[in-house]
């Protein structure tokens, strides 16, 4: 019972963090992908738990779409390089109010790297 107990606490203080993310706002977010570094500004709106926004890098601004499940939060949008059409996929886990970090793949060439973001003051 003990036991029980305790994962029910730990449950509810889970669930009450995750109620609190929050990822509007501005995100400077630093990738990783087969050894070639970039930064991105990401900027989501939050409406209960879909994303919508936009990521402006080197190769220009991209309409993003994505969601909140709890503390992990996935977003993607189309781009192209060389003519051929990508989409970059973002998948993290919030674990402060103002960082998260996650990885990337992208389709359909079949590499991922890592990210991170901090929120932009």
């Amino acid at each position: 019972m003990k036991r029980f107990a305790m994962l029910l606490v730990f449950a509810v203080s889970t669930s009450a963090f995750a109620a609190d993310v929050s990822m509007a706002g501005k995100w400077n977010v630093s990738t990783s992908v087969v050894g070639n570094d970039g930064t991105a500004v990401c900027t989501f709106v939050q409406k209960e738990n879909v994303l919508t926004g936009t990521c402006t890098s080197d190769d220009g601004e991209h309409q993003v779409t994505g969601k909140l499940d709890g503390n992990k939060v996935t977003w993607q949008y189309k781009t192209e390089y060389n003519g051929d059409p990508l989409t970059i996929i973002y998948s993290g886990t919030v674990n402060a109010e103002k960082q998260f970090a996650g990885t990337i793949d992208v389709e359909p060439m079949g590499v991922s790297g890592d990210f991170t973001a901090k929120r932009a003051e």
